[in-house]
């Protein structure tokens, strides 16, 4: 023992030689701004160190705090609520189209579903086809839910039941079209001027037959596809449970309508269908499917946790604190859950990543703070263990503080914006990184005081019942820090080579510059059916749809309010013509009541005497009058729907509002999509009415996905600005060092441009969801590079010596945080989900680029340029080694026994006689492997 100890003796004075003449880089001593850092270091160590003497004093009374606190926070949870509804999520806050929506479902309500089946064929213009097809319509037909029958369920268009099919030609009579043949079907498609016998109205047959052939006389000889749309009334009523609307009755019927489609596909006969609720039930199907990967990713981490905390020892691993860790993490959610939803915030679909996002940000916290009390000074681990928790938070705490404030106000910036799913998602993720910084220095921190008295007595890891006997030693391989010691013996001293830092520097801005370009080229879509199943029906329906019918858009309508329809023809007149020769609108689809109803009057009333030479009512009461038999007429009848009268029944202001319909041409990206929408909303408001911009609007359903992806970039470009600018200031007053805040800000800025380049190089667009996620990634990267930052700050020496005893003491514990993050991730990549692909997407590469910065750009710039340390800093050369530990033969000497009152019961803390000495591979004893910023070193008081 002697001769050991004669050995490390006097390695260790040539150890210490070595750093002789080895001067520090003081390049700044003194000054106004190293006195204040200094000053703000040194305020915020001393709080948390007598704020962990206060837990290590009372764990028990702390867990129980915290458990209270938690429970009372979710008590709020009783008035938590779920949000699908676009129009409350996505739909920035006062937006016009939330006045149109308004407007709209209190005069024109929804009265109407709807069930397609596009038929595909080798030629759909075949009496087998047609009579398959004619079969099918009757089956349909027959499609009953309860008590209600067709007649009962169906929507009317006038007095019939509106089915818009090729069937429609022959009055849907399965009888004729049974008797059809090949050329009777060829020579009533080739009629000039169609007119549907059931709705009186012209048939555009470019809008239901798809890929249509002609010959050479231009005559229609056969086609690919058809359409079959079955429209059913809508009885929805809200049910505040789910947040949504619901039709049971709509529901049902569209359930057997699918079913039917499945009984009916047959070899040369292929029938694509959609409905409502199919497209709903998919499309949350493709979430709630991939939870289960979730759980699983979940799972993985509590392995990855329990073996990176832990030592191989029977004594030192860690289960059961790595769950009081997963606990941790789960009292954070659940109480920012309640907190959240007492603020009446609603739940949506994308908070659905929550919990994984403060598993992995607690997770890194956990290994911070457990780093932290492993790399004690061996004078700090004689003290006893409530000094040694000080000690520990001291050094950790002002790390976890930088990296928990500035995600909570780059979350706090992305709770501003006008969209109210991410400002609620925001504010969500606030609450729970607050209450995730609270549980850590509390509730797990009072676990790892007891679960470290629990080694001090010897008990057993994994049954805490049983002790071992004074003669047990641990094992020198199950002592080893296997990660640390890689960081400080291979890893650090590679990377400081000269020639590795010229290629780390190289790679590192070639990355930058390519993906500043991919950044600037990044471009904004959304397309709705990303978030079906690949392999769904829907998905099937949508891309035949696009193969077949690329002409059909998105429905519109420009709604007319407080017009005089009467002396007004002009306008209407203009208004109709320009929303015909709109681009980004389908010429024949354009349906006007008053086009018709002038057409009408042409005819039915020509040569009456209160016709004038125009072809106009001589006065407002004959238009009116007219008007109602124009609407009880076949050809009439359809607008119906299109026309809303006045309860009061006066002549001049009877119609209260009317719309005219049209379809958008169907549109490549989210740019269109918005200048279509504004176009129509332009041909409005241009309407010269006499009541002016207020009298005529354009509306469609889908405006309310069109007005978010109108402001996304913007918003999503405000967001990161300010979110990073916030955390700029946050990192500068808590390292208190211009110098180090920059650094450790460019690498957050490189890691967010390399992720916005190479989202772009992956095929992934600005969207809402990547809007949401990207707030996510400023915190994920602050996490990388703060704590290698901070580190830094708090060993004194050459920057060499200082990156090498940063990366031995901090780099095992943020690669443990990146790695565990993309832990709960992983599985995602095998997600049809769109929204759990893209979260992947984005969280594996900002765990790439976070750690390349964190672990490998920033420590080769600090050990180039990095700043004059704290002045409570202490030598590098005394810390941060993570060498390979060798129990030293505990000598037989009987073990102390002190009585101490803070111990349950009065219980005897028993001090181990065999704690082992740290050495390194020449033997020397290390005698100080803190990572923190001891302002009083070897356990003096804070």
């Amino acid at each position: 023992m002697n001769k050991v100890g004669s050995t490390n003796t006097s390695i260790m004075t040539s150890d210490k030689a070595k750093y002789k003449d080895k001067k520090p880089e003081d390049d700044s001593k003194g000054g106004y701004l190293v006195s204040c850092s200094s000053v703000v270091a040194n305020v915020l160590e001393t709080a948390f160190c007598k704020f962990g003497r206060l837990v290590g004093s009372y764990p028990w009374v702390t867990i129980l705090i915290a458990l209270l606190i938690g429970i009372c926070c979710s008590a709020g949870m009783i008035k938590f609520r779920q949000e699908s509804r676009t129009e409350y999520l996505w739909v920035p806050v006062g937006a016009q189209v939330l006045n149109h929506q308004d407007f709209v479902e209190e005069h024109f309500p929804s009265e109407r579903r709807f069930g397609i089946y596009t038929v595909e064929a080798d030629n759909v213009l075949t009496s087998q086809t047609l009579q398959k097809m004619a079969t099918l319509h009757d089956e349909v037909l027959g499609i009953t839910v309860d008590d209600d029958d067709w007649n009962t369920l169906c929507y009317r268009l006038g007095p019939n039941c509106f089915v818009s099919s090729l069937l429609e030609l022959w009055s849907f009579n399965t009888t004729i079209i049974n008797s059809l043949s090949d050329e009777d079907i060829l020579d009533k498609i080739n009629e000039a001027n169609l007119i549907s016998p059931v709705f009186f109205s012209p048939i555009d047959l470019e809008a239901r037959l798809g890929e249509i052939t002609r010959d050479g006389s231009n005559r229609i000889t056969g086609a690919k596809a058809t359409l079959l749309t079955y429209f059913i009334k809508d009885q929805k009523v809200f049910d505040k449970a789910s947040g949504n609307y619901v039709d049971l009755i709509g529901k049902a019927w569209e359930g057997q309508f699918i079913e039917l489609a499945d009984e009916h596909s047959t070899s040369g006969f292929t029938l694509y269908k959609f409905t409502q609720s199919s497209f709903q039930e998919e499309s949350g199907e493709s979430i709630d499917g991939d939870l289960t990967l979730l759980a699983a990713g979940y799972f993985l981490i509590i392995i990855y946790v329990i073996i990176a905390m832990s030592k191989l020892t029977m004594i030192e691993h860690k289960v059961y604190l790595s769950l009081a860790g997963i606990l941790t993490v789960g009292l954070s959610i659940i109480s920012a859950m309640g907190l959240a939803s007492a603020f009446g915030q609603a739940y949506g679909p994308v908070h659905s990543v929550l919990p994984f996002l403060l598993l992995g940000i607690g997770v890194d916290d956990m290994f911070v703070l457990v780093a932290a009390w492993y790399n004690l000074s061996e004078e700090e681990k004689k003290l006893d263990v409530t000094e040694q928790v000080a000690q520990s938070l001291k050094h950790s705490g002002v790390s976890i503080t930088v990296t928990s404030v500035t995600d909570f106000c780059a979350f706090l910036i992305g709770a501003t914006t006008i969209l109210p799913a991410l400002r609620s998602f925001c504010i969500y993720c606030g609450i729970g990184i607050i209450f995730l910084f609270f549980f850590s220095i509390t509730f797990f921190l009072a676990w790892l005081v007891i679960d470290h008295k629990r080694y001090a007595r010897r008990y057993d890891a994994c049954c805490c019942c049983f002790r071992h006997s004074d003669d047990y030693v641990p094992s020198e391989c199950g002592q080893r820090a296997y990660l640390q010691e890689f960081f400080y013996k291979y890893y650090s001293p590679a990377l400081l080579n000269i020639p590795v830092k010229i290629i780390v520097l190289v790679i590192t801005f070639g990355l930058l510059g390519v993906c500043i370009w991919g950044t600037v080229t990044w471009e904004q879509n959304f397309d709705f059916r990303w978030f079906l199943p690949a392999d769904g029906a829907s998905r099937a329906y949508f891309d035949a749809n696009d193969k077949y019918f690329p002409s059909n858009g998105f429905a519109t309508a420009i709604y007319l309010d407080e017009v005089d329809y009467y002396n007004e023809r002009d306008e209407m007149d203009a208004l109709n013509q320009e929303f015909m020769d709109s681009v980004w609108i389908q010429s024949t689809s354009v349906s006007s009541w008053y086009e018709s109803y002038e057409s009408w009057l042409s005819t039915a009333k020509a040569g009456h005497p209160d016709l004038n030479a125009d072809n106009w009512p001589k006065n407002d009461t004959v238009f009116y009058d007219w008007l109602d038999e124009f609407l009880a007429s076949p050809q009439g009848s359809r607008f119906s729907a299109n026309i809303k009268f006045n309860d009061d029944g006066s002549s001049s202001d009877r119609i209260f509002s009317s719309r005219i319909t049209a379809s958008h041409i169907l549109f490549d990206n989210s740019v269109e999509e918005v200048s279509g929408m504004d176009n129509v909303r332009g041909i409005a408001n241009d309407a010269n009415f006499a009541a002016g911009e207020d009298a005529a609007f354009g509306y469609s359903e889908v405006y309310l996905n069109f007005e978010s992806n109108k402001v996304i970039q913007n918003e999503l470009l405000r967001n990161l600005g300010l979110a990073s600018a916030c955390v700029f200031i946050v990192i500068l007053i808590l390292l208190a060092n211009i110098l180090q805040t920059l650094l450790v800000f460019c690498c957050v800025i490189f890691t967010l441009v390399d992720l916005a380049g190479a989202l772009n190089f992956w095929g992934i667009t600005i969207d809402t969801v990547v809007a949401v996620i990207l707030i996510l990634a400023i915190g994920l990267a602050v996490d990388y590079s703060v704590h290698i930052g901070h580190t830094f700050m708090i060993f004194s020496g050459t920057r060499n010596d200082r990156t090498r005893a940063t990366l031995g003491c901090m780099g095992a514990a943020v690669f443990n945080g990146g790695f565990s993050t993309f832990l709960a991730f992983i599985l995602l990549a095998a997600s049809n989900s769109y929204i759990f692909t893209t979260f992947f997407k984005i969280f594996l590469l900002v765990v790439i680029f976070g750690l390349f910065h964190g672990l490998v750009f920033l420590p080769v710039i600090l050990s180039l340029i990095g700043p004059s340390p704290y002045l409570s800093a202490k030598p590098a050369e005394e810390s941060g080694k993570a060498p390979t530990p060798r129990a030293v033969t505990p000598e037989p000497e009987k073990e102390k026994v002190v009585h101490d009152a803070g111990e349950p019961n009065g219980e005897p803390r028993i001090t181990p006689h065999f704690n082992p000495a740290f050495v390194n591979e020449e033997g020397v004893e290390m005698k100080s492997q803190t990572n923190g910023s001891a302002s009083h070193q070897d356990g003096e008081k804070c």
